[in-house]
């Protein structure tokens, strides 16, 4: 059985997470599509390296800043890990506002078995060489539904999309249909008023500006291709912007404020489909924690 817990942006996962983790005694699996790559770690909010010493995370700093990473990859991959933790006879602990990753994970569907590495790196050579507006454009070719569905610059799931068509002739549109959850689980996710939210959000942005993020993007600016997935990531695009002269650096920090606000959005409407436990932070976090601890025990003992 799987503990999962997911939230927007700056809600405060990862420190209730921490403390979830070391209660029950068990790793935290990441859910997070940025923080598997190497190197972005200001912003991508990612542990601090004394709290990875002091408590184990899986599926951090797996992939270089070069590597497709999908949904389906990080299935597969946490999978395996899931199997070494029931072994141990602990609780496999989710935690991460990728709500790709944690979908994908539970309600694997017919598509997630279509892969094709070579065609991959074509997309990805094609999206360095001419941008995300190209991939844009064949997956609204051979599936406008689709296109519509995903934001031009998620090039992931765009490329993800468009390898579905390639290896099974079918529209991702078409034939997403979930099965059964592939593990017994229970769900949460942290929740707080909007307005408290953008507050924090804009907080932290002004935070990892201090923490030196634009010395962090301008490393990673002068070695990785601007067009790479990972670069495509919030708070990493808009500073390339500035780095290429297209604003200035304050424009670039209210662009980060401003999309990660949107992300957030995009982040509670997709979550509302996996019909998660709410948990608010008003409660604090020990009331929750003990409200994740009853529904964990309720949930076991309806396994058994």
């Amino acid at each position: 059985m799987l503990l999962c817990l997911t939230g927007q942006t700056a809600v405060g996962k990862s420190r209730l997470s921490l403390k979830i983790s070391r209660i029950i005694d068990t790793p935290v699996i990441s859910a997070d599509s940025m923080q598997i790559y190497k190197g972005f770690d200001i912003g991508t909010a990612k542990p601090a390296p004394e709290e990875l010493a002091e408590t184990k995370h899986y599926m951090i700093n797996i992939a270089e800043p070069e590597d497709y990473f999908s949904s389906y990859d990080y299935a597969q991959q946490a999978e395996s890990i899931i199997s070494d933790l029931e072994t141990e006879n602990k609780i496999p602990f989710i935690s991460g506002g990728t709500g790709f990753y944690i979908e994908t994970l539970l309600f694997p569907n017919d598509f997630d078995n279509s892969v094709d590495f070579e065609y991959r790196k074509e997309l990805d050579s094609l999206l360095r060489t001419y941008g995300k507006d190209a991939l844009v454009k064949m997956l609204q070719e051979t599936d406008p539904k689709t296109a519509e569905k995903i934001h031009p610059n998620n090039t992931k799931q765009i490329i993800r999309a468009l390898e579905i068509f390639k290896t099974t002739g079918k529209r991702k549109s078409e034939g997403s249909v979930k099965r059964k959850p592939k593990f017994e689980y229970v769900l949460f996710q942290l929740t707080m008023p909007r307005e408290k939210l953008y507050e924090r959000i804009n907080e932290r942005v002004d935070l990892m500006i201090k923490k030196g993020l634009t010395e962090e993007v301008y490393g990673l600016y002068k070695r990785i291709d601007k067009n790479s997935q990972s670069m495509q990531g919030i708070g990493y695009k808009e500073l390339v912007s500035y780095f290429e002269g297209e604003c200035t650096l304050s424009e670039a920090i209210e662009n980060i404020k401003l999309n990660t606000r949107h992300y957030a959005k995009r982040q509670e409407t997709f979550f509302k489909r996996l019909d998660p436990i709410i948990l608010d932070t008003e409660n604090g976090d020990n009331k929750n924690i003990d409200i994740i601890l009853k529904e964990l025990d309720k949930k076991q003992k309806e396994i058994e």
